[in-house]
């Protein structure tokens, strides 16, 4: 909503006793709609200004009540965008405004400001503030996670990586010392953002630190655990999870975390078995049609890898893989994709019968389409199955004359089968007509093939 009302110069969207609700719910203070309307003074003046003078752009930043310091860093972040400001104007805007809740963040953004311009003074001047700020961080104010660009700005830095590992190492001991839980999961950010230089065992030793604080309670693991995954540490959060998994019940998210965690570790049975326990605590929840989707391929994937592992007969596995193509088809019945994607994980297995039977139901449904002897004629690619792909490349020609791709195709599966004459026959045939402009590049793909000399 405040980001509407810096673009509303009518204030059109602004309504009074919504920003005075927001205002108060961040600041913990009470909000009049006197204090209210000075916010929404200050935020149309802003967007009126909109960067024709950059001085006055600034300092209406600075001009927005303390008590409102969403709306302060809403603003400076815009502010910020002009680029006809200097790095010097732009960090006295985000000196300015840190306080409160605002001064981490807003101490962090004018020392990375002074990069903006390159150069070895840029650097050296963000440098020297961001190591300031790391070394002296308000542990009481909310703290913005440490990235690659406050890694890269000490690179560039005459301090180096040494002044990476110096300022990393005040504002992690700080923080930790602290033992504030959200202070430490931003730290992990560290290394999920692709900040170099940190250790497995620094990450450890946030990980241990976070661990006891989080207390067991899942609104606290969970956004620990996700964390810890996302910072490359997902052995430790599984090994984690699985202590204390009895413990926060068998509500979908956890289960299906459980499931994201024991598939990132190659555990195919235990991912199943967790996504379809949140399947099941689901029931007949209305769900996005993406998630659904990916379930059911993860679900088919996960079966083959079983197969393939030994741990369930390839017998066992077809079974399951029909089970879920027939599940999948009652609620998705308008996904033409069901029938390639079960087929390439039933070749898996070496069900080829059954394989072909799935991708046969396309051709049924559409017999005069060349759609479904595309999709066979690429499946029985994929597994290398040429001879049976040329003959379903040939279907789509006759059934789709107007489109060369398919002749195109069929000649490169002749050519890899080793039968080049008569590839490369299909090819000058296929160049010999005249086609819809649509196709020039896949003309210009038939003459490459060739003349591998010609220009692309």
């Amino acid at each position: 909503m405040l980001g509407s009302v810096l673009h509303d110069p009518e204030n059109k969207l602004a309504q009074p006793d919504l920003v005075a609700y927001l205002v108060a719910r961040r600041s913990k203070q009470p909000a009049g709609l006197a204090a209210a309307s000075g916010l929404l003074t200050s935020l149309n003046q802003l967007a009126k200004v909109s960067g024709a003078n950059t001085r006055l752009r600034l300092a209406t930043v600075q001009a927005i009540p303390a008590n409102a310091p969403v709306a302060r860093l809403v603003a400076a972040t815009v502010a910020q965008q002009d680029y006809r400001s200097s790095a010097k104007e732009v960090a006295a805007m985000w000196d300015a405004i840190a306080q409160g809740d605002n001064r981490n963040r807003a101490r962090y953004q004018a020392a990375l400001i002074w990069s903006r311009n390159g150069g070895t003074a840029g650097y050296n001047e963000a440098a020297k503030r961001l190591m300031a700020y790391m070394s002296d961080i308000d542990v009481a104010a909310p703290i913005p996670a440490p990235d690659y660009q406050a890694y890269s700005v000490m690179a560039y830095s005459s301090r180096g990586a040494a002044g990476w590992q110096l300022a990393w190492a005040g504002m992690r001991d700080r923080v930790l010392a602290q033992g504030d839980l959200p202070a430490v999961l931003n730290l992990l950010t560290a290394w999920s953002s692709g900040a170099a230089g940190l250790s497995d065992a620094d990450r450890a030793r946030v990980l241990e630190r976070a661990w006891p604080l989080a207390a067991g309670h899942p609104a606290t693991v969970l956004p620990l655990l996700v964390r810890a995954a996302m910072a490359n540490a997902s052995p430790w959060a599984l090994t984690r999870l699985e202590s204390v998994l009895p413990q926060l019940g068998d509500a979908p998210m956890i289960q299906r975390f459980a499931s994201n965690l024991y598939a990132m570790q190659q555990q195919p049975s235990k991912a199943r078995e967790h996504l379809e326990l949140a399947l099941a605590a689901e029931g007949e929840t209305a769900v996005p049609l993406t998630q659904l989707r990916t379930d059911y391929v993860n679900l088919l994937a996960w079966t083959s890898s079983e197969s393939a592992s030994m741990a369930l007969t390839k017998a066992a596995a077809q079974q399951r893989m029909i089970q879920l193509a027939q599940q999948w088809r009652a609620v998705d019945p308008a996904n033409p994709a069901i029938d390639s994607i079960v087929a390439n994980d039933l070749f898996a297995v070496g069900a080829d019968a059954e394989a072909w039977r799935q991708l046969s139901t396309a051709i049924e449904r559409q017999p005069m389409a060349a759609t479904g002897w595309v999709m066979a004629a690429q499946a029985y690619e994929q597994h290398a199955k040429i001879a049976e792909a040329i003959a379903f490349w040939h279907e789509a020609v006759i059934l789709d004359q107007t489109n060369p791709r398919w002749r195109i195709r069929q000649a490169q599966a002749l050519m890899a089968s080793g039968q080049t004459d008569a590839g490369k026959a299909l090819l000058r045939a296929t160049l010999a007509q005249r086609w819809h402009q649509q196709y020039e590049w896949e003309i210009e793909d038939a003459r490459y093939i060739l003349n591998p000399g010609s220009y692309r």
